[in-house]
C-alpha cells in the first residue's frame, strides 16, 4: 500500500515537471520568436534608411552635376579666326596721314551668356607695315628704337579685364608699358570690332623720346575678331 502511493507520488511529480518543462519551452519559443520579430524590424529599419541615404546622395551628386554642366555651358570660349581677323592702325606726320597693319600673333575671346565677358589680342609687332605707300624706310622706322622698338619689344597686347556694356576696359601693353584704356566694342555677325584712339606718347612711341611738331601723338586703331 505504501509503495503504490509513493509510485502515485512519484508519477504526479514526474507530470508536474513535465507539464513546467512544456510550459516553460512554450514561453522560452514566443520570447525567441519576439526577440527574432524586433531583429527582423530592425533590420529591415535600418536598410530603407541606407536606401533613403543612398538615394538622397545619389540625387545630390545629380543637381550638383547639373549645376556644373549649366554653369560650363554659360561661358563659351570662342575660337577666333585669325586669318580672317585683323588690326589696323593710322597716324599723322605733317599734312600727311598714313595707315597700315599689324598682324594678330593670338587672340581669344570668351562670351558669358552671349556676351564678351574677356579676351586677349598679342600682336606681332615686328610685322607692322605701311599700306598707303610702299616705303621700307617708312617701315622700318616704326620698328626703330624711338617708335616700336620691336627689337626689344616684339609684340604688344590688350587683355579685356572689365566689360560695360557696349564698352570694354583692359590693359594695352606697348613697348614694356602697360596702362589702361576703355574702348567701344561693336559685335557682328562674324566677329567683334573696336575703333579707338591712343596717345602714343603715354607707351614711349615718339620720335627720339620726344614731342615732335610733325608727327602726331594721336594712333587711330581698329582690331576687328573673326569668330
Amino acid at each position: 500500500m505504501k509503495k503504490t502511493r509513493l509510485w502515485i507520488l512519484l508519477l504526479a511529480a514526474i507530470a508536474l515537471v513535465v507539464r513546467w518543462v512544456q510550459g516553460t519551452k512554450d514561453k522560452l519559443g514566443t520570447g525567441l520568436d519576439s526577440i527574432k520579430d524586433t531583429v527582423e524590424g530592425a533590420a529591415d529599419t535600418v536598410a530603407d534608411g541606407a536606401g533613403a541615404v543612398v538615394d538622397w546622395a545619389a540625387d545630390l551628386a545629380e543637381g550638383a552635376a547639373d549645376a556644373v554642366v549649366d554653369g560650363a555651358d554659360a561661358v563659351v570660349d570662342w575660337a577666333i579666326n585669325l586669318e580672317n581677323s585683323s588690326v589696323t592702325w593710322a597716324g599723322r606726320s605733317g599734312p600727311k596721314s598714313h595707315n597700315g597693319t599689324v598682324d594678330i600673333k593670338a587672340a581669344n575671346i570668351s562670351m558669358t551668356d552671349g556676351e564678351i565677358s574677356w579676351g586677349n589680342v598679342v600682336l606681332d609687332m615686328e610685322s607692322i607695315v605701311t599700306l598707303d605707300i610702299s616705303s621700307d624706310w617708312l617701315d622700318d622706322h616704326l620698328r626703330a628704337e624711338d617708335f616700336f622698338d620691336v627689337a626689344n619689344h616684339p609684340t604688344a597686347s590688350f587683355e579685356i579685364t572689365k566689360v560695360e556694356g557696349d564698352s570694354v576696359t583692359g590693359d594695352l601693353s606697348i613697348k614694356g608699358t602697360t596702362l589702361p584704356v576703355t574702348v567701344p566694342v561693336t559685335k557682328e555677325d562674324d566677329g567683334a570690332r573696336a575703333t579707338f584712339s591712343i596717345d602714343g606718347t603715354k607707351w614711349g612711341v615718339n620720335k627720339w623720346g620726344v614731342k615732335d611738331a610733325l608727327v602726331s601723338d594721336t594712333i587711330d586703331l581698329e582690331i576687328f575678331l573673326a569668330y
